[in-house]
Order: structure tokens, then C-alpha cells, then sequence
């Protein structure tokens, strides 16, 4: 009996649906998924003693508490500090999966010179020669993301001792000099471009507050925060300020246009007020308001220490910039730093946990421990009306080759102390001056200085997790709140670069596996190589939605994906980590 081609067919169907039956094609795309799912870099918990522990999240100036879940000695889940003062219990989405930043790939885990692996000592060695060959005009200057922690100190003492030296900060690292905003009793915020409803101060702080107060967003972009604000006034890109002039004028009275009276309006029903986004002229909006000095507006506290705008340091000025870069900021303009270094034989040192940003200029890369995997403070957080701090434990072990940015720094300075060292005298401060209260996390319980037995028993407490908080109030009262910082200007149009390219809204640079693969998938995160632009302004340039264009400006030229949104305004560009300039725009 022969085997005919209608019996291969048969036996073909029948075993398919047969083995459709069996348990073997389900099991191959389990493991086939487990598989995908557990490659290098995905970290896989231990089994072992689950166990509560607690420490302060570092990712931002917020200093929220953390609670975190354990396997082990390895956290494998984060969650806010109830009853916390300051964070209310809540953690953002980069504080909710801060555990997972160690697993990211693009870290950097050795000293490098000039992109090359180098030992510790030789860098710290080269760097010191350095600092000795600076001539007599010359300066040494460490660039410090986050002024008045105990590595400021660090970084103050070591500079005290050259001749030539300076203690910087990024333009935006203390946003309201030596005030605090008293949140709780505002009742009306006037935002010049603050991303108040993304991550402003403390995001549990505002979002408890919330329900409290009126949001005036003004700003170019269709921000989160202007969607979530209570009026957004859209403006043309570097008119911010002729708008807060325009509502000064109609504070007092004088005639203005309708936009502006309503601001007015509505800041003057909602008393206490203030403004805020830097300018000479919104700092005239809270004298206008009286906002200085007084409940619901800036109320000065005790531990400001100010150090320099990098902006304000002279050009061609520095030949050796250290520079710490802080886990969750994002890194300035490069022109910027460049125009400050002398332009032959500078040293640039990135003190930093990533191989991107000024690691890519630098000389010299000497990694940091990323959160989590190493002792670490939170000072006070951003616009708070009372000083603060707190430990972060490290809960993570860190690679072998990092080293604390403090810890660089005392060694370049022969400093026999360790950052710990340090650390402990603060918190030994503390205890003597046996002001203000301490917040533990285990218990929630608050605790006068003073009754603590000792300054041991204050960083046994401190390590276990615990907010020292100042007292309030016998500070004097200064005349008006620091608003030095002026809006950048924006060049004017012309028939070359008829446009306005201005920053999008981007979630930040550096996030957790997990995260960066919620942002690009959900769409958040917008692409690098994206344009978007109102659908008049594509129109008016011969464009179309989703064509591939050509943006120019004075720093150069971009292939992009045109993306037409009418939440954009016409005559801007957006484009993701991007200056404020004049562009042009052409299909491609």
C-alpha cells in the first residue's frame, strides 16, 4: 500500500492539532518568555529573610524618606515614609524604582584618562599636578549640584586653602537663596516656567497642598504642569518678562492687556500670593504682593550657604573644574562650562556615575557609587521654611572601583578624614546646639534634640532612618527674597531663523530599566530626533505630520521627525534637550 501525498497531508494536520494538545508548545513559550525577560543586567532577587529598612532617597533635592522592602540585604521594593514632614508618605516614579539604577548599563565602574582605565591614585596624582601648575590668574573650582551638605564643606575647605578658587553651583541649584516658600498657607502661585506639578520642592508636600492653592502656569510649552494648572498663559518664547511687567502694572492699578488683568485678578482674590521663575521683574511681583517675610510667602531660614552661579564665574577663568553630577539632574550646556575653562592646558574631572554627559569632555572620570551604595546625605530640601537633614544608608553593595566625589576631594586635599568622618561631625553639631526635633521612620515619632541621650544615640538614629529638622522662626527677616537669577534672553527672528526652538518636556535623562522602557513605550519620554511644532507652523514651512525635516540654528543642524501638535505655539520648535534659539525648519 503506498504513502500518497492526501496521507502526508492528514498526518501533517493531525499531528499539529495534536500536538496543539500537548503541553510542549506552552511550555517552549513560558521558558521562551522567562528566558527573554532574565537577561544580564535584570536583577534577580535572593531568596532569604524579608526585612525592613530605611533611608533617605538622594535622586533630587526632595530628600523624601524611603522605606524599603528587603530580600535579604537587597531592596526590592521602594515606598514612602508615612507620617514623613516633608514627603507625606510619597515617593515620584524615580524615587519608586530608585533600586533598580544600579542595574543600569551605560554607568561608569572604573577611573578613566582621556577614555582610557587608570588607577585611582595616578588620577587623583595627575589632577593634584594640575591644580599645582594653575598660573596667577588661574582658578580651581569644584562645581557642586547641591550647596549646603556636609561635601560642600568638604569642597569649601579644600578650596579655602588655594589661591585661587571658587566654589560654584548650576544656575538653578538654589532656586530662592535663603528663603523657604511656606506652601502650606499660600493661596495663589503665579509659575514663570516651574514645573510645579512635576517634581517642584517636595512632591508629596505639594501634592498634600494641592487643593489649597491657584496655579498660574506661564510658559511657551504645553507642559504636565500647565495641563494640571488652573490657567495656563501661553507666551511667546523670552516675553516672560514683559508679562510680568504687565501684571505688575495691573497690581497697581494701571491699565494692562486683558491677560494680564486677569492674572491680577486672580492673585489678588487668592491672597497670600507669590511668584516664581527668577527675573528682576518677578521679583517685583512679590514685593508688589508682599510676599517676603510673611505666612504663605518666603520666609527666610538658617543654613543657607551661597556659592557662586556658574554663569557668573569669568569666562577663559578655570584651569581645573571638578565636577559632581548628581544622579537625577540634568547636566548643563557644554558651551557653558567651555567658555569658563582656559582655553589650552584646563582639566576637566567628572566626578559622576555615568559614562554620558560631562564624562564625555572630561579628562578625567572618576565614577561615583550610584544611590543606594554608599553613605550619603539629603540636606534641606528645596523651599523648605526650616533646615533640615538626614542620612541615606547604603543598602546596596557598590562596585569596587567607585569612589565618593567628597571622598576624591579630601584626598586631593591629604585629608586623612573619610566622608563618614565628616559626616559624624555634623551630626555630633547637631547634638550640641540641641536644637530642633528629629522624625525617626520605624516609629514616626518625633524627638526634641535635647532629649537624646547623646551624639552617638543621634547617628545610631540618624542611620536607622531619621529627619533632623530646625525650629522655626527668631531669624531675621530680610528685605526681599533672592531672585537674582534673570529669565535667559531670547535672540529676536530673522528672515534666516524665522523660529523659536525651545526645550520640550522629557522625563529625565537617566532612569531605571524599567522606567526608560515605560517612558519610550507609553511614549513620555519623546525621542531625541523629534520636532514638534504647531500644524500652522508646519503648513507655513512646507511640512507635513510625521516627514522628516532639517532644523538649523546657530549651534547647528538636525535631521529630525516632524510631529504636529496645536499644544505648541506657533513660531516655536520643541525639540528634547534643547537651548532656547533662534531656528529655521525645512523638509528634508
Amino acid at each position: 500500500m503506498g504513502f500518497t501525498r492526501r496521507d502526508l497531508l492528514t498526518f501533517t494536520g493531525g499531528s499539529a492539532a495534536g500536538l496543539m494538545l500537548t503541553p510542549v508548545p506552552w511550555s517552549l513559550l513560558r521558558d521562551t518568555a522567562v528566558l527573554s525577560e532574565n537577561w544580564p543586567g535584570i536583577p534577580q532577587p535572593p531568596h532569604g529573610e524579608i526585612r525592613t529598612r530605611y533611608t533617605t532617597c538622594t535622586l533630587c533635592p526632595a530628600g523624601c524618606g524611603v522605606r524599603a522592602r528587603c530580600v535579604g540585604d537587597r531592596p526590592v521594593s521602594l515606598a514612602g515614609v508615612p507620617g514623613h514632614p516633608a514627603s507625606r508618605g510619597v515617593l515620584c516614579p524615580a524615587g519608586l524604582v530608585g533600586h533598580h539604577l544600579a542595574f543600569c548599563r551605560d554607568r561608569a565602574t572604573e577611573p578613566l584618562a582621556n577614555g582610557k582605565p587608570v588607577a585611582i591614585e595616578r588620577a587623583v596624582a595627575a589632577v593634584s599636578s594640575a591644580i599645582a601648575a594653575c598660573g596667577p590668574r588661574e582658578s580651581v573650582g569644584i562645581l557642586d549640584p547641591r550647596p549646603g551638605r556636609a561635601a560642600s564643606l568638604v569642597y569649601r575647605r579644600f578650596l579655602a586653602g588655594l589661591p585661587n578658587a571658587v566654589h560654584c553651583a548650576p544656575p538653578d541649584a538654589q532656586p530662592f537663596g535663603p528663603f523657604g516658600i511656606d506652601l502650606e498657607n499660600t493661596r495663589a502661585i503665579l509659575s514663570f516656567g516651574a514645573p510645579v506639578l512635576d517634581g517642584w520642592l517636595s512632591p508629596g508636600r505639594v501634592l498634600a497642598n494641592r487643593s489649597h492653592f491657584q496655579l498660574i502656569q506661564v510658559e511657551p510649552a504645553y507642559s504636565r504642569t500647565a495641563s494640571l494648572a488652573d490657567l495656563w498663559v501661553p507666551v511667546q518664547p523670552g516675553s516672560e518678562e514683559a508679562f510680568a511687567e504687565a501684571v505688575a502694572r495691573a497690581l497697581r492699578g494701571e491699565t494692562a492687556d486683558a491677560r494680564a488683568a486677569e492674572v491680577a485678578r486672580l492673585l489678588l482674590r487668592n491672597k497670600p500670593a507669590i511668584a516664581i521663575g527668577g527675573g528682576a521683574a518677578v521679583a517685583k511681583l512679590n514685593a508688589i504682593l508682599a510676599s517676603v517675610g510673611r505666612p504663605g510667602g518666603f520666609l527666610p531660614r538658617r543654613d543657607f550657604t551661597p556659592a557662586t552661579d556658574i554663569a557668573a564665574v569669568p569666562d577663559h577663568s578655570i584651569r581645573v573644574l571638578l565636577i559632581e553630577e548628581a544622579a537625577g539632574a540634568e547636566p548643563l550646556p557644554w558651551d557653558l562650562l567651555q567658555r569658563k575653562l582656559v582655553p589650552h592646558n584646563s582639566v576637566l574631572v567628572a566626578l559622576t556615575p555615568w559614562l554620558d554627559g560631562y564624562a564625555q569632555h572630561a579628562d578625567y572620570l572618576i565614577p561615583a557609587p550610584m544611590y543606594l551604595e554608599s553613605l550619603d546625605e539629603a540636606p534641606t530640601p528645596a523651599g523648605s521654611t526650616v533646615a533640615g537633614f538626614s542620612l541615606s544608608p547604603a543598602l546596596l553593595a557598590a562596585p569596587p572601583k567607585l569612589t565618593a566625589p567628597a571622598e576624591v576631594v579630601l584626598r586631593l586635599a591629604h585629608d586623612s578624614a573619610t566622608y563618614s568622618d565628616v559626616l559624624k561631625q555634623r551630626v555630633a553639631a547637631l547634638k550640641k546646639d540641641g536644637r530642633g526635633t528629629v522624625f525617626t521612620y520605624p516609629d514616626a515619632k518625633s524627638t526634641r534634640v535635647s532629649d537624646i541621650a547623646s551624639a552617638g544615640d543621634l547617628w545610631k538614629a540618624m542611620l536607622s532612618g531619621a529627619v533632623w529638622l530646625d525650629d522655626s522662626g527668631a531669624v531675621p527677616r530680610p528685605a526681599a527674597a533672592s531672585q537674582a537669577a534673570r529669565l535667559p534672553p531670547v535672540p529676536a527672528p530673522t528672515p534666516e531663523y524665522p523660529l523659536i526652538l525651545i526645550a520640550a518636556d522629557s522625563p529625565p535623562p537617566h532612569g531605571s530599566p524599567l522606567m526608560s522602557k515605560l517612558y519610550r513605550e507609553s511614549g513620555l519620554r519623546r525621542s531625541t530626533n523629534a520636532a514638534t511644532v504647531h500644524p500652522e507652523t508646519g503648513r507655513d514651512h512646507g511640512l507635513a505630520d510625521g516627514c522628516r525635516a532639517i532644523v538649523k540654528s546657530p549651534a547647528g543642524a538636525f535631521t529630525v521627525q516632524v510631529i504636529f501638535d496645536p499644544a505648541v505655539m506657533p513660531g516655536v520648535i520643541e525639540m528634547v534637550g534643547q537651548a532656547v534659539s533662534p531656528a529655521s525648519i525645512r523638509r528634508a
